[in-house]
């Protein structure tokens, strides 16, 4: 998907974006995908497309931070690895345990528990994603 060869690299402008939006929370239990699903945030998609710390890109948050929209630049696509994926699930497994035990600590309300609900996904989703090898090799079509 990524990388020098990757589906979205080829077919992005040099000087386009890849416009990333996501819901950081659920509105209601979902089943995405077979696989489960991620929601990547500015730590984990620095980590993901190797930004250095000098490197800044776009980010726009709506409805208290809830809904985010990272601009991409697409020539950052290309610097997507093996290992950058690896350190991105790192961060966002990280990131959630530390989301889920500062949840369990604040007072149970319908919003955190759908708060609760989404970060404990995400955990689950990325030690199973880790324990698969993070991203098994697909098999390109020609």
């Amino acid at each position: 998907m990524f990388g020098e060869q990757g589906d979205i690299s080829r077919i992005l402008r040099e000087d386009g974006y890849l416009l990333v939006v996501e819901d950081q929370e659920l509105a209601r239990g979902e089943h995405a995908h077979e696989a489960g699903f991620l929601v990547l945030d500015q730590a984990e998609l620095r980590e993901l497309f190797c930004f250095g710390d000098d490197e800044a890109y776009a980010i726009e948050e709506e409805q208290e931070g809830r809904l985010k929209a990272h601009e991409i630049p697409a020539t950052y696509l290309t610097r997507v690895t093996k290992s950058s994926i690896r350190g991105a699930l790192s961060k966002l497994k990280a990131n959630a345990l530390a989301r889920i035990v500062e949840i369990r600590a604040r007072e149970g309300t319908y919003r955190t528990g759908g708060q609760h609900a989404f970060w404990l996904a995400q955990f689950a989703n990325v030690c199973l994603a880790q324990e698969e090898g993070a991203c098994p090799e697909k098999e390109r079509k020609n």
